[in-house]
């Protein structure tokens, strides 16, 4: 009996491993065509994603409300400024439902400078199959997602940057 459950244990363990690593990243196996999509920008403009083909996006889903969210946002903008001269694009995805309301407030007091979008209803989100926040997609030149990550990174790494700048080069 114990060593049935001690076994059943071992096996949910494994497979809760298996499922934090595959949820990080999608690194290994066939890469997928981001999906596109129009949301509105903190002025009501409309933006595609396909408006910056041919360019690496960073695709950030966020809320204001996520203690995750408010502590990665610095590295995220130390990003955006190192690469929004190149061929690179950061999107950040609120998933606030306030909209405008909650997210201008946001901005402003942690000194944001990137394109943020408003999915009010997460139409977007639910297509991304966003499960967690933050959730983080880099899209390749060609469209293709090149990794995605659950949870907060400090983009400012030396391993993200180095990812960045080989994905930006890459012809």
């Amino acid at each position: 009996m114990k060593k049935a459950i001690t076994i059943r244990i071992l096996s949910l363990l494994a497979l809760g491993a298996i499922c934090i690593t595959a949820c990080r990243s999608n690194n290994v196996g066939e890469r997928v065509r981001a999906p596109d999509f129009t949301l509105p920008d903190l002025d009501g403009n409309e933006v595609s994603l396909s408006d910056f083909k041919g360019k690496v996006i960073f695709l950030h889903f966020w809320t204001t409300r996520c203690p995750i969210c408010r502590d990665e946002m610095p590295s995220v903008e130390v990003l955006y400024q190192r690469f929004k001269d190149k061929d690179f694009e950061l999107l950040a995805v609120s998933l606030d439902r306030q909209g405008s309301s909650a997210v201008e407030p946001f901005i402003r007091d942690y000194g944001l400078t990137f394109p943020i979008l408003l999915d009010l209803d997460g139409k977007v989100a639910r297509t991304y199959k966003v499960g967690g926040i933050p959730a983080t997609f880099i899209v390749d030149k060609e469209g293709l997602i090149a990794e995605r990550v659950v949870g907060a990174r400090d983009w400012t790494a030396s391993d993200s940057i180095k990812k960045f700048l080989s994905l930006i080069e890459k012809d």
